[in-house]
């Protein structure tokens, strides 16, 4: 079954058209201002089956699960690319 969360973060990884977009990963964090961290997708080293990797301020590279993103929004004109709770799932851009 495909995954248009997956799909999505591993074109900003390969599309050089892509990659010269930034966007924000907004995700569950325990410990995180009201638990959500945000991310520069300019950050991500890999996606995977079920998350994604990402290279942290310091160096360290940290493991999300798909299952914790709670928001994309593209940071160039501020539309929600995704929000999980507001039911939105707009992966064309």
């Amino acid at each position: 079954m495909k995954n248009p969360l997956r799909d999505f973060l591993a074109r900003i990884i390969w599309d050089e058209k892509f990659r010269k977009r930034e966007f924000k990963i907004m995700f569950v964090s325990r410990g995180a201002p009201n638990n959500i961290e945000t991310i520069s997708t300019n950050q991500l080293v890999s996606v995977g089956k079920n998350g994604f990797e990402y290279n942290t301020e310091n160096g360290e590279r940290k493991y999300i699960p798909f299952h914790r993103v709670r928001e994309i929004i593209d940071t160039k004109t501020g539309r929600r690319i995704f929000s999980k709770e507001k039911s939105i799932y707009d992966f064309k851009v």
